[in-house]
């Protein structure tokens, strides 16, 4: 009955360290996953200030300015020929390729900037 008991004991042991293992890896998974969250949270917001920032200085001569400014008309530039290899034009907003002759976005709305010029000519003309 002994040899029972001791069985018995060790694997109640066993058990309770197994659920504890159990627990700590739950617990561990949880955190990580806030951790993990509140890092892309922060990652967002300093984005976010980043163009805040960019938006409000834009016409400084900053060196981290000026290679942002190249930046942004280098990736202009590849989104206008990744469209024309498509077979359309990019949108000045989210850069998504819009069939020739689209008067606004598919993916977002936003009037293609190319109807905003003949706008503006003919309201010019007349």
């Amino acid at each position: 009955m002994e040899l029972l008991d001791r069985i018995g004991e060790t694997l109640t042991q066993v058990g309770n360290a197994a659920g504890q293992k159990a627990k700590d890896v739950s617990e561990f998974a949880k955190l990580s996953s806030e951790l993990h969250s509140l890092e892309k949270k922060q990652q967002d917001l300093y984005i976010e200030l980043g163009k805040k920032y960019f938006e409000e200085h834009g016409d400084s001569t900053e060196e981290a300015v000026e290679a942002l400014k190249e930046i942004a008309a280098d990736i202009e530039h590849l989104k206008d020929q990744i469209a024309g290899l498509k077979g359309g034009d990019a949108c000045p907003n989210c850069g998504a390729v819009v069939p020739k002759g689209s008067k606004f976005c598919n993916a977002c709305g936003t009037k293609m900037s190319i109807f905003e010029e003949e706008d503006e000519e003919t309201t010019e003309e007349e």
